[in-house]
């Protein structure tokens, strides 16, 4: 807000969509002694996006994100008696995704509360992504990714889900799993840590940094090998396409692939011929 003195320049009236239909409202606008934007205190009180309710926003965004607009278009005139542009539910719930990615990066995932949390005795992270051709900008990555926690039996309790949309990159996404797994390894320091991804070097290091049992599992079939680090206390499980590597050539394609990943120098390496 800018300063110097607000003052009202008097109620106004102003049309706002609600899940029962439009609502037209006398409200007072001010504006500062400066110029500039007026402000309505009501929208702000109210929680006004894009000049619909809180209920009527979240109504539209939720059902934007399962149909297309046609379709969003013709459930709430069927089931709700509400004839909205297909304009205006696209701008409404881009306002919604924008004020929860936003908040979202304050939030903390809170666990469920019957949880059984002396039963957790192991974190299984899960790592993926692909590449989409955006409309502008070109192909950019889409990541999700999942923090499970498991018991002795390796019987799954809870799953906290992570996703970021599409950028150059993974830095929004690493962020925010860095984040909710800090949180959860918090909670439980003993428990053994898993990560299950490929061989993306920025997975690597974003590991390295959090766990203490690794597992990579590379965009490749074939051999399946592991890494052993008793220096930082990593494991890694691997699968490499050996192509027409003859079996004398594998120790320096291997050895190609922990420096492109510019891991450490392996102790032992196991692979799934025993040697």
């Amino acid at each position: 807000m800018r300063s110097g003195k607000w003052t009202s320049k008097g109620q106004y009236t102003e049309s706002y969509e609600t899940y029962f239909g439009k609502a037209q409202v006398k409200r007072h606008v001010y504006q500062s002694s400066e110029g500039g934007k007026t402000y309505c205190p009501l929208e702000e009180k109210a929680q006004l996006i894009e000049g619909a309710t809180p209920k009527f926003a979240k109504t539209l965004s939720s059902k934007y994100a399962h149909l297309g607009v046609g379709r969003v278009k013709a459930d709430l005139l069927d089931n709700h008696g509400r004839s909205i542009s297909a304009t205006y539910v696209q701008r409404v719930s881009d306002a919604v995704g924008l004020l929860l990615t936003t908040k979202g990066e304050r939030w903390q995932y809170a666990l469920p509360d019957d949880l059984d949390r002396c039963s957790v005795k192991a974190l299984s992270i899960g790592v993926d992504g692909t590449c989409v051709l955006a409309v502008e900008g070109g192909y950019k990555q889409a990541m999700a990714g999942t923090i499970s926690l498991l018991n002795r039996d390796g019987d799954r309790l809870h799953t906290i889900y992570v996703g970021s949309a599409p950028e150059s990159g993974k830095k929004t996404f690493l962020r925010k799993i860095r984040k909710e797994l800090s949180a959860v390894i918090k909670e439980f320091p003993k428990a053994t840590v898993v990560g299950v991804a490929d061989g993306a070097q920025d997975n690597c290091a974003a590991f390295l940094a959090l766990a203490l049992a690794v597992v990579l599992l590379a965009a490749f079939l074939g051999l399946t090998f592991v890494w052993v680090f008793p220096r930082f206390e990593v494991a890694f499980l691997c699968q490499f396409s050996l192509f027409s590597l003859s079996h004398d050539r594998l120790p320096l394609r291997i050895e190609h692939v922990r420096e492109s990943m510019c891991l450490p120098t392996a102790s032992r390496v196991y692979t799934n011929s025993g040697s």
